[in-house]
């Protein structure tokens, strides 16, 4: 596929109309080249997207979706913690410290940490620090039950 190149008059009118105020989209479809061409002539020149308000709702998405995501994480801790504390059986408390583990994991990722192998390895052991006063947790509770 051959490209065709874009004449000086035609860059000029792709100026023209951003600066009238026309988004990107709509001097694409007027003038015939692609929206990314049109955002690359308003870039060399210097122009401000008129209408940012798509990256203001895609910031606004992701941030909502990330609290969202926090609210489930953390029912899902108050469920795990709920289970783990009924649970009389070895299974049962692995499968509630594998799940912990996992939603642990996920919030770091979100709160983008570990980003590298020594993080990775001091929030593992962190971990395990959290399984082990929650097998402490379950112990006493367990031995209250049984009195």
């Amino acid at each position: 596929m051959t490209r065709r190149k874009r004449t000086e008059a035609e860059t000029n009118n792709i100026t023209t109309l951003l600066r009238s105020g026309l988004s990107h989209g709509e001097v694409a479809r007027r003038t015939g080249w692609s929206q990314s061409t049109v955002s690359n002539v308003a870039k060399q020149e210097g122009i401000e997207n008129v209408n940012p308000a798509p990256s203001t709702a895609l910031r606004a998405k992701r941030d909502y979706d990330k609290a969202n995501r926090r609210e489930v994480g953390n029912l899902l801790f108050d469920r795990i913690v709920e289970i783990a504390t009924s649970c009389e059986d070895a299974r049962g408390i692995k499968d509630c410290a594998v799940a912990y583990g996992v939603v642990l994991d996920k919030f770091r990722l979100e709160d983008n940490e570990p980003d590298n192998i020594t993080e990775q390895r001091a929030s593992k052991l962190n971990l395990e620090e959290e399984f082990r006063k929650i097998d402490q947790q379950l112990a006493e509770e367990l031995k209250d039950k049984e009195h």
